[in-house]
């Protein structure tokens, strides 16, 4: 069995190794897909309630289809994406430093964002998926030194505090950066 916590920085981890093996201008394009991805959740959020309130594992596998397309469509990047970032050695080592630190990120919104719908649906407790996830995944337990850090990570992952005004603002960010840059 595997803590929460534990499965996500590893996950963590290695979307960082991936990242930084990607470069800096691709992995940029994930984190801008992730973004809109959010930004999506929260429209249907807002604006067409009802399709999220059918049951808590309705709501979380849309929410989380939502997010993994888009991640799925942001890692499907042109390949003559990675020229921007630059050719000689001392722009090879800041295109993987940065790629790493963009794929930190990419992990974070990715895994943050599904944890933290996750616990949103309170784990599916009391559903017959519920007790067979629980053969793999361990929810957080409060009681334990372990829980109680998990707990307080997951009301600093994504959805938590990038809500309405902010997540605008940044997505809005986001494409003039890519029409300034990529364009």
């Amino acid at each position: 069995m595997v803590h929460l916590s534990v499965l996500f920085w590893i996950l963590e981890s290695l979307f960082g190794f991936v990242g930084a093996l990607r470069g800096w201008a691709k992995e940029l394009l994930v984190t801008f897909s992730l973004l809109v991805a959010l930004m999506i959740i929260n429209l249907i959020e807002v604006y067409m309630p009802w399709i999220f309130q059918a049951s808590p594992r309705t709501e979380f596998f849309m929410r989380a289809g939502i997010l993994v397309v888009m991640a799925f469509f942001g890692y499907q990047t042109p390949s003559g994406l990675g020229a921007a970032a630059g050719g000689g050695r001392r722009e090879w080592l800041q295109n993987r430093l940065l790629g790493f630190v963009l794929g930190l990120l990419n992990g974070y919104l990715l895994v943050g964002s599904l944890w933290y719908y996750l616990h949103e649906v309170n784990y599916f407790q009391g559903t017959d998926f519920a007790a067979r996830a629980a053969r793999i995944i361990v929810p957080p337990d409060p009681t334990t030194i372990y829980g109680a850090a998990a707990l307080r990570l997951v009301e600093n992952l994504p959805p938590r505090f990038l809500g309405v005004p902010w997540l605008y603002v940044v997505v809005t960010a986001a494409f003039v950066f890519v029409l300034v840059v990529f364009i």
